[in-house]
């Protein structure tokens, strides 16, 4: 029966704890889940990296882009309001 009372007494003290110090556990927590989700940053850079094309080195005198692309880098000259393709005149917006 002690223990029990020693057990329920510490319950009740770690409530208290979390309920005024709840942003502690919260960060432990979350920053396991993001090393959890990050811990293989090659694969996720290698998908960022299909999905945007610099638009120099790949598509400047392309007409027509990869269905595979999501964005389009612009670096410096051309500037994007002055490239003529009907891809980029669709989508661009001043």
């Amino acid at each position: 029966m002690l223990t029990w009372m020693a057990v329920t007494k510490f319950l009740k003290k770690v409530w208290v704890w979390l309920r005024h110090n709840w942003y502690a556990p919260f960060l432990v927590m979350y920053t396991i889940a993001l090393w959890i989700f990050f811990r293989r940053k090659d694969a996720a850079y290698k998908v960022l990296e299909t999905r945007n094309q610099s638009y120099k080195e790949q598509s400047l005198y392309a007409d027509n882009l990869p269905e595979s692309v999501r964005m389009v880098f612009f670096h410096g000259n051309p500037m994007p309001h002055k490239v003529s393709h009907n891809w980029l005149q669709q989508h661009w917006t001043k």
